[in-house]
């Protein structure tokens, strides 16, 4: 079991840090819609580094392993890397959605500066949804009682995130249900749009070979008006 959990640990960061690494060391791939894609990554890496290491000790011993103060910070980086992760999804199908859209005035919409605004908004709002209340006590449903997540059962020390129902909607709806429903309306409008382009690209070429056809028959006899403008002429004579 732990190989196999330091296996995928392993995986995940080494995946993320290489696709992070290809995107610095290409100069063709250091565009503004690949900024996203490192936010994202940055993310997971996060999660490889940070989050999963202590799941792992806690899921060999059975119990929390770590000092008592990393708890909670354990748990704000977890729902923070998750946060951004899905924030920074629902950013990448919004930057997807205007590339389709306006493929035209993209450049002038999607700059460089509102590119990192937009990845800098997302991890902070990833942030405040997490080391905020979490750090604050806000996420407890009791937390004028009980000051910790720390909890003892049986002697031995279990870290649980207990959290209030405010909290939860609140988090959940910030974080999860409304960057779901952005990221499914937009890639809504990404289909039907290139269903309508792909449409327009279908007729095109169905017009192109009759072009052709009237262009041959054309060029066949290019002197098909000058028997009839000769005729003319030697009447008007």
């Amino acid at each position: 079991m732990a190989a196999f959990l330091c296996f995928i640990i392993f995986l995940t960061t080494l995946g993320n840090s290489l696709l992070i690494l290809l995107i610095f060391t290409q100069r063709s791939l250091r565009n503004t819609s690949n900024y996203f894609l490192v936010s994202l990554f940055m993310s997971d890496l996060m999660v490889g580094l940070v989050v999963m290491p202590p799941a792992m000790l806690n899921e060999l011993y059975g119990k929390w392993v770590l000092d008592d103060v990393f708890c909670c910070i354990w748990y704000s980086f977890d729902v923070m890397c998750c946060s951004a992760s899905i924030l920074n999804l629902c950013v990448i199908s919004l930057d997807r959605y205007l590339l389709i859209i306006s493929p035209l005035k993209y450049k002038l919409r999607m700059t460089s500066c509102r590119a990192l605004g937009l990845i800098l908004a997302t991890w902070t709002l990833a942030a405040l949804a997490s080391f905020l209340p979490i750090e604050m006590g806000w996420h407890d449903p009791d937390f004028e009682l009980q000051s910790s997540n720390l909890t003892s059962m049986s002697e031995e020390k279990q870290c649980r995130l207990l959290v209030s129902l405010p909290y939860a909607l609140i988090a959940s709806c910030l974080t999860f249900f409304l960057p779901s429903a952005a990221i499914s309306f937009t890639y809504c409008r990404i289909l039907l749009a290139a269903r309508k382009q792909a449409v327009q690209v279908a007729s095109l070429t169905t017009n192109v070979p009759n072009m052709s056809e009237d262009h041959v028959q054309v060029s066949a006899n290019p002197h098909n008006c000058q028997p009839v403008t000769h005729i003319c002429d030697l009447c008007k004579l």
